[in-house]
C-alpha cells in the first residue's frame, strides 16, 4: 500500500522498487511452500500482484490480477517461484561432489508421497545441470598473495593511452558475441622472440555457441590463453633472456573479469581463474610481474583493437566450435527461461504501453 502512495515514479522505478521490497518479503522460503499453498493463500498473493500492478501502471482496483501483471510487464508468483526453485536447484547441483548437500539430489523419487524436493526437480526437468561446472568456496587461500590490479581510470580514453604508452610485455585480450557464436581475441607485442613468426603473437578461436557460455566467461578465457601463449613459449626456451624479468601487462575491455580477478571468491569460471592463477605464478618463478588493467576498445589502443578484431573474426559466419565447455550456473538459468517463455501462453498484447514508456 505505501507503494501505490509514491507519486511521480517511472513504471520501470516502482517496478524495481516492487522487485526489491515487496517480492522478497512474500517470497520468503516459496521454495518450500509453494507446492502445498492453499487457496487462502493464493488470494493473499494475487492481491499483492494486483495492489503491485496498480502501483506500477495505475490501473482500476477492479482490475484483475493476471491483467494488472501483464499490464505492469511483472513475473507472475508462479513464475517468480519457479525461478527461485531453479536458483536453487542448479546451486545444488554446482557444489563439488563431497559437499553433504549432493545427497538431497541423489535421493530416490517415490509416487505415494512426493517431496518439495522432488517436484522442483520436476519443475526443473530438461535444465542440462549434468555439465554444470562446480564452485568451490575459494580459488586461492586467502593468505595467498593477489593479483595486481589496475582499475582506477574511468575515463576510456585517458585508460586507452596510458595502455598505448605502457612498455614491456602487452597482451590485449578480447571476447566477442555474434552469429549465435562466442570467440575469443588476442595479440601479444614486446616480446623478444627467438624467431620472427608473427602468428604466435596473435590468436583467435570460436569458443562455444551463445547458449552455452556468456561473453564474460568468453574474457575470462581469452586472459587464460593470452598468458599460456607466453608460458609456452617460456617453457619452451622460445623467449630470448631479455624477457626475463619484465613487466607483462594484460589489457581486457571487460571490466567485470577485473573485478572477478581481484576477488576470486565463490563466483562462475573458477576453473579458467584457477588456472590464470597457475600461469602467473609460473612467470613469477622467472622474475615476471604480472599486471590486469582495463582498457576499452579505442583507436588510440592499436593492440586492442587488434584482439577485438581477432575476436569478432573468430565469430564469423561459417566458424565452427572447436570443444564444450561447462556451463555457468547463469547459462543454465537464463536457458530455462527461455524455454519458459516460448512455452508461454499468454498474449503478448498485454503490457505493451508501459513497455514503450520503459524504452523511452
Amino acid at each position: 500500500m505505501a507503494l501505490k502512495r509514491l507519486r511521480g515514479l517511472s513504471p520501470s522505478v516502482t517496478r524495481k522498487l516492487f522487485s526489491a521490497t515487496v517480492a522478497p518479503v512474500v517470497d520468503y522460503a516459496s521454495s518450500v511452500w509453494m507446492h502445498a499453498r492453499k487457496a487462502s493463500a493464493d488470494r493473499v498473493l494475487k492481491r499483492v500482484q494486483r495492489v503491485g500492478g496498480q502501483a506500477v501502471v495505475g490501473c482500476f482496483k477492479t482490475v484483475g490480477a493476471t491483467v494488472a501483471e501483464a499490464e505492469a510487464n511483472r513475473p507472475t508468483t508462479e513464475e517468480r517461484h519457479l525461478r527461485k526453485a531453479l536458483r536453487m536447484w542448479v546451486d545444488l547441483h554446482s557444489v563439488p561432489n563431497a559437499h553433504p548437500l549432493t545427497q538431497l539430489i541423489r535421493r530416490r523419487t517415490y509416487k505415494r508421497f512426493v517431496s518439495p524436493m522432488q517436484r522442483i526437480a520436476e519443475s526443473a526437468q530438461g535444465a542440462p545441470v549434468e555439465e554444470l561446472e562446480a564452485i568451490r568456496p575459494y580459488v586461492s587461500a586467502p593468505w595467498d598473495t593477489r593479483l595486481d590490479i589496475v582499475d582506477d581510470v574511468d575515463d576510456g580514453v585517458r585508460a586507452a593511452t596510458q595502455a598505448q604508452k605502457t612498455q614491456g610485455i602487452r597482451v590485449a585480450t578480447s571476447a566477442s558475441a555474434r552469429n549465435h557464436l562466442v570467440g575469443i581475441g588476442g595479440a601479444s607485442e614486446g616480446i623478444d622472440w627467438t624467431f620472427n613468426d608473427n602468428e604466435r603473437c596473435e590468436y583467435d578461436r570460436t569458443v562455444d555457441t551463445s547458449t552455452r557460455i556468456d561473453a564474460y566467461a568468453a574474457a575470462l578465457a581469452s586472459i587464460e590463453v593470452g598468458l599460456g601463449m607466453i608460458v609456452d613459449a617460456v617453457y619452451a626456451g622460445a623467449l630470448l633472456p631479455q624477457a626475463h624479468g619484465q613487466t607483462i601487462h594484460v589489457f581486457t575491455n571487460n571490466r567485470a573479469v577485473l573485478n572477478t580477478l581481484r576477488t576470486p571468491v565463490i563466483k562462475s569460471g573458477q576453473a579458467i581463474v584457477g588456472r590464470i592463477l597457475k600461469h602467473v605464478r609460473y612467470l613469477e618463478g622467472f622474475s615476471n610481474h604480472v599486471v590486469f588493467a582495463w582498457a576499452p576498445v579505442n583507436p588510440i589502443f592499436e593492440l586492442g583493437q587488434r584482439a577485438k578484431h581477432l575476436a569478432q573474426r573468430s565469430t564469423d559466419e561459417g566458424r565452427v566450435a572447436q570443444g564444450r565447455v561447462k556451463l555457468s550456473k547463469r547459462t543454465v538459468r537464463n536457458a530455462q527461461e527461455r524455454l519458459r517463455r516460448a512455452t508461454s501462453q499468454l498474449s503478448t498484447m498485454f503490457g505493451e504501453s508501459v513497455r514503450r514508456i520503459d524504452a523511452a
